[in-house]
């Protein structure tokens, strides 16, 4: 395997991990936010204190949703193998963050995401 082909795998194995590691936050910040469902399920059964709590969880859970759509998108960009699954709508829904703001992120972030621009090695590599 050459060079270039280890350093694209090494940079998908890396987004992926980063796609693995916001769902697992999400996962976590969505069962919280749901825990109170085990001893009442109905909503309106919450004291004010409660609710301002679940308000903060859920706000919590949504904001981890918003970076795991962001980070399978982000993966889309370099790897079109990906199929991006969320809309560009529907992850700027959760921000209230237009389509075009998204959009411009996203031309912007092909810069970043471009394997091509990558050095031949990277300073840690020396140490191996």
């Amino acid at each position: 395997m050459d060079q270039s082909e280890v350093r694209r795998n090494s940079e998908l194995y890396r987004r992926l991990k980063i796609c693995t590691d916001s769902y697992e936050a999400f996962r976590a910040a969505n069962t919280e936010a749901r825990a109170y469902t085990v001893d009442d399920a109905d909503l309106s059964h919450l004291t004010p204190i409660q609710i301002e709590e679940q308000i903060r969880l859920t706000r919590t859970m949504l904001n981890r949703l918003y970076r795991h759509g962001s980070d399978l998108r982000n993966l889309s960009i370099g790897n079109p193998d990906f199929v991006p699954v969320p809309s560009v709508e529907e992850i700027g829904s959760i921000v209230h963050e237009s389509a075009q703001e998204r959009r411009d992120l996203e031309e912007s972030m092909k810069r970043l995401h471009s394997v091509d621009d990558l050095p031949e090695s990277f300073p840690s590599d020396e140490k191996r």
